[in-house]
Protein backbone atom coordinates (compact mmCIF):
# COMPACT_ATOMS: atom_id res chain seq x y z
CA UNK A 1 0.00 0.00 0.00
CA UNK A 2 2.98 2.39 0.94
CA UNK A 3 4.74 1.57 -2.18
CA UNK A 4 1.41 2.34 -4.31
CA UNK A 5 0.92 5.76 -2.39
CA UNK A 6 4.86 6.74 -3.21
CA UNK A 7 4.68 5.56 -6.88
CA UNK A 8 1.32 7.94 -6.97
CA UNK A 9 3.21 11.11 -5.38
CA UNK A 10 6.30 9.85 -7.85
CA UNK A 11 3.83 10.36 -10.75
CA UNK A 12 2.57 13.71 -9.47
CA UNK A 13 6.08 14.90 -9.03
CA UNK A 14 6.65 13.91 -13.06
CA UNK A 15 3.53 15.30 -13.77
CA UNK A 16 4.93 18.90 -12.48
CA UNK A 17 8.34 18.67 -12.93
CA UNK A 18 8.94 16.42 -15.56
CA UNK A 19 6.22 15.73 -17.73
CA UNK A 20 6.42 12.38 -19.69
CA UNK A 21 4.68 12.64 -22.48
CA UNK A 22 6.12 16.07 -23.21
CA UNK A 23 10.24 15.21 -22.68
CA UNK A 24 9.45 11.60 -24.80
CA UNK A 25 8.09 13.82 -27.19
CA UNK A 26 10.83 16.42 -27.21
CA UNK A 27 13.30 13.40 -26.94
CA UNK A 28 12.02 11.71 -29.81
CA UNK A 29 11.80 15.23 -32.09
CA UNK A 30 15.88 16.39 -30.94
CA UNK A 31 17.24 12.52 -31.41
CA UNK A 32 15.16 12.27 -34.49
CA UNK A 33 16.59 15.08 -36.22
CA UNK A 34 20.35 14.55 -34.87
CA UNK A 35 20.14 10.63 -35.94
CA UNK A 36 18.53 11.28 -39.59
CA UNK A 37 21.05 13.97 -39.95
CA UNK A 38 24.14 12.31 -38.96
CA UNK A 39 23.22 8.58 -40.85
CA UNK A 40 22.13 10.55 -43.84
CA UNK A 41 25.48 12.38 -43.61
CA UNK A 42 27.62 9.61 -43.05
CA UNK A 43 25.64 6.60 -45.13
CA UNK A 44 23.07 8.28 -47.26
CA UNK A 45 21.09 6.34 -45.68
CA UNK A 46 18.51 5.39 -42.24
CA UNK A 47 18.36 3.13 -39.70
CA UNK A 48 16.02 3.22 -36.89
CA UNK A 49 17.32 1.40 -34.19
CA UNK A 50 19.96 3.99 -33.68
CA UNK A 51 17.47 6.63 -33.41
CA UNK A 52 15.60 4.49 -30.89
CA UNK A 53 18.38 4.12 -28.61
CA UNK A 54 19.23 8.10 -29.01
CA UNK A 55 15.86 8.81 -27.87
CA UNK A 56 15.87 6.65 -24.57
CA UNK A 57 19.67 8.10 -24.26
CA UNK A 58 18.42 11.90 -24.15
CA UNK A 59 15.39 11.31 -22.28
CA UNK A 60 17.53 9.36 -19.09
CA UNK A 61 19.94 12.41 -19.72
CA UNK A 62 17.45 14.99 -18.90
CA UNK A 63 15.75 13.13 -16.28
CA UNK A 64 18.71 12.99 -14.40
CA UNK A 65 19.78 16.52 -15.47
CA UNK A 66 16.36 17.23 -13.46
CA UNK A 67 17.09 14.83 -10.29
CA UNK A 68 20.35 16.63 -10.65
CA UNK A 69 18.35 20.01 -10.01
CA UNK A 70 16.58 19.02 -7.54
CA UNK A 71 19.22 18.41 -5.22
CA UNK A 72 21.44 21.58 -6.60
CA UNK A 73 18.07 23.80 -6.14
CA UNK A 74 16.78 22.44 -2.95
CA UNK A 75 17.44 25.53 -0.55
CA UNK A 76 17.08 27.94 -3.62
CA UNK A 77 13.58 26.18 -3.91
CA UNK A 78 12.61 26.37 -0.07
CA UNK A 79 13.10 30.10 -0.34
CA UNK A 80 11.68 31.48 -3.77
CA UNK A 81 8.83 28.17 -4.90
CA UNK A 82 7.68 27.00 -1.76
CA UNK A 83 5.30 25.19 -3.79
CA UNK A 84 7.18 23.16 -5.93
CA UNK A 85 6.40 19.29 -5.23
CA UNK A 86 9.90 19.21 -3.34
CA UNK A 87 9.44 22.11 -1.31
CA UNK A 88 5.68 21.23 -0.49
CA UNK A 89 7.19 17.86 0.83
CA UNK A 90 4.77 15.78 -1.58
CA UNK A 91 8.52 14.08 -2.39
CA UNK A 92 11.72 13.96 -0.70
CA UNK A 93 15.18 13.99 -1.91
CA UNK A 94 15.78 10.62 -0.51
CA UNK A 95 13.29 9.38 -2.21
CA UNK A 96 14.10 11.00 -5.30
CA UNK A 97 17.23 8.73 -4.93
CA UNK A 98 15.01 5.85 -5.30
CA UNK A 99 14.73 6.56 -9.01
CA UNK A 100 17.51 8.42 -9.65
CA UNK A 101 19.82 5.50 -9.33
CA UNK A 102 18.03 3.28 -11.55
CA UNK A 103 18.24 5.79 -14.44
CA UNK A 104 21.76 6.32 -14.09
CA UNK A 105 22.24 2.89 -14.05
CA UNK A 106 20.43 2.23 -17.18
CA UNK A 107 22.58 5.37 -18.71
CA UNK A 108 25.96 3.52 -18.25
CA UNK A 109 24.65 0.18 -19.31
CA UNK A 110 23.88 1.46 -22.21
CA UNK A 111 26.70 3.61 -23.54
CA UNK A 112 28.79 0.57 -22.68
CA UNK A 113 26.47 -1.71 -24.60
CA UNK A 114 26.60 0.68 -27.17
CA UNK A 115 30.74 0.37 -27.49
CA UNK A 116 34.11 2.06 -26.91
CA UNK A 117 33.68 5.03 -28.76
CA UNK A 118 30.08 5.68 -27.52
CA UNK A 119 30.93 5.46 -23.82
CA UNK A 120 33.79 7.65 -24.00
CA UNK A 121 31.13 10.12 -25.47
CA UNK A 122 28.72 9.76 -22.85
CA UNK A 123 31.56 9.80 -20.41
CA UNK A 124 32.53 13.27 -21.35
CA UNK A 125 28.84 14.75 -21.28
CA UNK A 126 28.66 13.04 -17.65
CA UNK A 127 31.15 14.33 -16.37
CA UNK A 128 30.86 17.92 -17.58
CA UNK A 129 27.38 17.63 -15.91
CA UNK A 130 28.51 16.28 -12.86
CA UNK A 131 30.86 20.18 -13.06
CA UNK A 132 27.40 21.95 -13.50
CA UNK A 133 26.11 19.61 -10.86
CA UNK A 134 28.29 20.69 -8.71
CA UNK A 135 28.44 24.54 -9.98
CA UNK A 136 31.57 24.61 -10.72
CA UNK A 137 32.78 24.97 -7.23
CA UNK A 138 32.10 28.77 -7.78
CA UNK A 139 28.11 28.31 -6.74
CA UNK A 140 28.26 31.76 -5.12
CA UNK A 141 30.05 33.69 -7.68
CA UNK A 142 28.04 31.86 -10.81
CA UNK A 143 24.86 32.71 -9.06
CA UNK A 144 25.27 36.47 -9.00
CA UNK A 145 26.78 36.31 -12.71
CA UNK A 146 23.27 35.27 -14.56
CA UNK A 147 25.08 35.26 -18.06
CA UNK A 148 28.25 33.27 -17.36
CA UNK A 149 25.61 30.79 -15.40
CA UNK A 150 23.71 29.99 -18.33
CA UNK A 151 26.59 29.93 -20.88
CA UNK A 152 28.40 27.39 -18.86
CA UNK A 153 25.28 25.15 -18.55
CA UNK A 154 24.50 25.61 -22.23
CA UNK A 155 27.74 24.22 -22.78
CA UNK A 156 26.95 20.78 -22.19
CA UNK A 157 24.58 20.74 -25.66
CA UNK A 158 28.30 19.94 -27.24
CA UNK A 159 29.09 16.95 -25.66
CA UNK A 160 25.57 15.92 -25.12
CA UNK A 161 24.48 15.82 -28.60
CA UNK A 162 28.01 14.41 -30.46
CA UNK A 163 26.97 11.58 -27.82
CA UNK A 164 23.62 11.31 -29.54
CA UNK A 165 25.37 11.76 -32.81
CA UNK A 166 28.27 8.88 -32.02
CA UNK A 167 25.26 6.44 -30.99
CA UNK A 168 24.57 6.86 -34.95
CA UNK A 169 28.06 6.41 -36.25
CA UNK A 170 30.28 9.29 -35.42
CA UNK A 171 33.36 8.27 -34.91
CA UNK A 172 35.56 10.90 -33.63
CA UNK A 173 34.95 14.78 -32.55
CA UNK A 174 37.57 15.67 -35.47
CA UNK A 175 35.14 13.74 -38.37
CA UNK A 176 33.23 15.73 -40.63
CA UNK A 177 33.94 19.10 -37.87
CA UNK A 178 31.79 21.71 -40.16
CA UNK A 179 28.62 19.34 -40.59
CA UNK A 180 28.97 18.10 -36.91
CA UNK A 181 29.21 21.80 -35.14
CA UNK A 182 26.61 22.91 -37.18
CA UNK A 183 24.46 20.38 -36.16
CA UNK A 184 24.95 20.70 -32.78
CA UNK A 185 24.65 24.07 -32.92
CA UNK A 186 21.42 23.63 -34.39
CA UNK A 187 20.07 21.65 -32.11
CA UNK A 188 21.29 23.03 -29.05
CA UNK A 189 19.62 26.45 -30.27
CA UNK A 190 16.02 24.86 -30.55
CA UNK A 191 16.82 23.14 -27.41
CA UNK A 192 17.85 27.13 -26.15
CA UNK A 193 14.94 28.89 -27.34
CA UNK A 194 12.46 26.28 -25.51
CA UNK A 195 14.69 27.07 -22.40
CA UNK A 196 14.33 31.18 -23.30
CA UNK A 197 10.64 30.85 -24.10
CA UNK A 198 9.44 29.03 -20.76
CA UNK A 199 11.48 31.48 -18.21
CA UNK A 200 9.62 34.82 -19.80
CA UNK A 201 7.35 37.02 -17.44
CA UNK A 202 5.61 39.98 -17.10
CA UNK A 203 7.36 42.18 -13.85
CA UNK A 204 4.16 41.65 -11.65
CA UNK A 205 4.75 37.53 -12.01
CA UNK A 206 8.53 37.96 -11.14
CA UNK A 207 10.01 36.54 -7.68
CA UNK A 208 12.43 37.38 -5.46
CA UNK A 209 15.09 35.00 -7.14
CA UNK A 210 15.73 37.16 -10.19
CA UNK A 211 16.12 33.59 -12.33
CA UNK A 212 14.18 34.65 -15.55
CA UNK A 213 15.36 35.97 -18.40
CA UNK A 214 13.21 38.87 -18.15
CA UNK A 215 14.24 39.58 -14.86
CA UNK A 216 17.88 39.55 -15.41
CA UNK A 217 17.50 41.30 -19.13
CA UNK A 218 14.31 43.08 -19.23
CA UNK A 219 11.34 42.78 -21.43
CA UNK A 220 13.26 44.13 -24.67
CA UNK A 221 16.32 42.14 -24.03
CA UNK A 222 14.50 38.61 -23.15
CA UNK A 223 12.33 39.38 -26.81
CA UNK A 224 15.90 40.29 -28.34
CA UNK A 225 17.74 37.15 -27.15
CA UNK A 226 14.69 35.17 -28.21
CA UNK A 227 14.78 36.81 -31.72
CA UNK A 228 18.94 35.91 -31.99
CA UNK A 229 18.37 32.19 -30.79
CA UNK A 230 15.52 31.75 -32.98
CA UNK A 231 17.42 33.39 -36.07
CA UNK A 232 20.65 31.28 -35.35
CA UNK A 233 18.14 28.16 -34.59
CA UNK A 234 16.76 29.13 -38.20
CA UNK A 235 20.21 29.56 -40.55
CA UNK A 236 21.68 26.45 -38.60
CA UNK A 237 19.13 24.58 -39.98
CA UNK A 238 18.98 25.74 -43.43
CA UNK A 239 23.03 25.11 -43.68
CA UNK A 240 22.53 21.54 -42.65
CA UNK A 241 19.60 21.00 -44.83
CA UNK A 242 21.46 22.16 -47.88
CA UNK A 243 24.83 20.10 -46.54
CA UNK A 244 22.14 16.99 -46.66
CA UNK A 245 20.49 17.83 -49.88
CA UNK A 246 22.63 20.60 -51.85
CA UNK A 247 19.46 22.60 -51.66
CA UNK A 248 16.96 24.62 -49.03
CA UNK A 249 14.25 26.53 -51.21
CA UNK A 250 11.45 24.49 -49.39
CA UNK A 251 12.86 24.27 -46.06
CA UNK A 252 13.49 28.17 -45.98
CA UNK A 253 9.92 28.52 -46.91
CA UNK A 254 8.83 26.35 -43.83
CA UNK A 255 11.59 28.47 -41.43
CA UNK A 256 10.70 31.77 -42.50
CA UNK A 257 6.55 30.98 -42.15
CA UNK A 258 7.16 29.19 -38.47
CA UNK A 259 9.78 32.77 -37.56
CA UNK A 260 6.84 35.18 -38.68
CA UNK A 261 4.55 33.49 -36.51
CA UNK A 262 6.70 33.33 -33.19
CA UNK A 263 7.89 36.77 -34.48
CA UNK A 264 4.31 38.25 -34.27
CA UNK A 265 3.95 36.77 -30.14
CA UNK A 266 7.35 38.12 -29.42
CA UNK A 267 6.02 41.38 -30.20
CA UNK A 268 3.01 41.09 -28.59
CA UNK A 269 4.21 40.08 -25.65
CA UNK A 270 6.76 42.94 -25.84
CA UNK A 271 3.79 45.48 -26.80
CA UNK A 272 1.42 43.64 -23.90
CA UNK A 273 3.58 42.52 -20.99
CA UNK A 274 1.03 39.44 -19.59
CA UNK A 275 0.61 36.16 -18.72
CA UNK A 276 -1.62 35.10 -21.46
CA UNK A 277 1.41 36.65 -24.07
CA UNK A 278 4.20 35.64 -22.31
CA UNK A 279 2.13 32.03 -22.49
CA UNK A 280 1.33 32.45 -26.44
CA UNK A 281 5.49 33.37 -26.17
CA UNK A 282 6.12 29.46 -25.40
CA UNK A 283 3.56 27.57 -27.56
CA UNK A 284 4.91 29.53 -30.84
CA UNK A 285 8.56 28.93 -29.38
CA UNK A 286 7.15 24.78 -29.15
CA UNK A 287 5.04 25.13 -32.62
CA UNK A 288 8.63 26.71 -34.52
CA UNK A 289 10.48 24.29 -32.91
CA UNK A 290 8.47 21.31 -34.05
CA UNK A 291 7.47 22.21 -36.94
CA UNK A 292 11.32 23.02 -37.98
CA UNK A 293 12.71 19.96 -37.21
CA UNK A 294 9.78 17.65 -37.93
CA UNK A 295 9.79 19.11 -41.68
CA UNK A 296 13.81 19.13 -41.81
CA UNK A 297 13.43 15.40 -41.11
CA UNK A 298 10.76 14.38 -43.73
CA UNK A 299 12.31 16.53 -46.07
CA UNK A 300 15.34 14.72 -45.13
CA UNK A 301 14.24 11.37 -46.22
CA UNK A 302 11.93 11.83 -49.18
Amino acid sequence: MQSKFFLNRIFKYLDERFNLLQFISLSLILAGFIGVSTQLYLFNKISLLPIFLSTVALFLFLFRLRIFDEFKDYSHDIKHYPNRPISNGLVTLKELRLIFFPAIFLEIILALYLGKIIFIFFSISLLYSLLMFKEFFITDWLRKHFSTYIFSHEILVIPLFYYLCSINGLKSYSEHTLFFLNLVICTGSFMFLLEIARKVRPKELEVASRDTYTAQYGILGASLLLLTVSILSKFTLIFNFYLLKGSFFVITIISLSSLAYLLIDIYRFYKSKSHHTAKRVFKASIIFSVVNLVASVVLSII
